[in-house]
């Protein structure tokens, strides 16, 4: 899924990409989640903020029961509450990219559906948990070619910007980081409903 809109904000925090290594890293036990649809109210009309509600259709593929679900989410993207079916709140944790969300106990081949709404701008530092490369040390042409090519999940032009998944905008299940192999984490596809305010 590719959105196209106008947020930016940057850090040059080592310290936050490590931190979200060893937080990503604490919880790649957890059973795995599967969002199989998302339906999703986009609002880009604050000035360079999204102000977002992601409500998703969440399956346990697994062979034990869950009562925790792990998404990851943009670290400068502040969660305002989380609701399951009904509309009744769950509670959750939101640690620095990462969402824990407390769900009653959801059996193997059940669906669930929990909804987050969630705002705020996006930061790079703390994506592609993986590579090596720092992205912050990217300057000027070299930043603009690497946006141009596809590995910045964000490009901001004078006449259009864009989004990709990469940025973790939405939540999105299990952890990105720590499997032996980065091709190892799991897929997940699911179809998207997409209502987005522009200004």
């Amino acid at each position: 899924c590719y959105i196209g809109y106008g947020l930016w904000s940057g850090h040059n925090d080592y310290t936050l990409r490590e931190a979200a290594r060893a937080e990503q890293q604490a919880l790649l036990e957890n059973p795995l989640t599967r969002v199989t649809h998302y339906d999703m109210d986009l609002d880009l009309t604050r000035g360079g903020r999204l102000d977002a509600t992601a409500r998703m259709t969440v399956r346990n593929d697994g062979a034990e029961t869950q009562d925790r679900l792990v998404f990851v989410l943009n670290s400068d993207l502040d969660v305002e509450s989380v609701t399951g079916a009904g509309g009744s709140a769950l509670d959750f944790e939101r640690g620095d990219t990462t969402l824990t969300v407390s769900v009653p106990p959801l059996l193997p081949g059940n669906e669930t559906e929990v909804a987050v709404a969630y705002g705020g701008g996006l930061v790079l530092n703390t994506i592609y948990l993986d590579s090596e490369a720092e992205i912050s040390e990217l300057k000027g042409q070299a930043r603009n070619n690497v946006a141009i090519l596809g590995y910045l999940p964000s490009y901001i032009g004078s006449r259009y910007s864009v989004r990709l998944p990469e940025a973790r905008w939405y939540p999105s299940p299990n952890v990105d980081y720590g499997y032996t192999d980065p091709d190892k984490r799991p897929d997940n596809f699911a179809t998207t409903e997409l209502r987005i305010t522009v200004p």
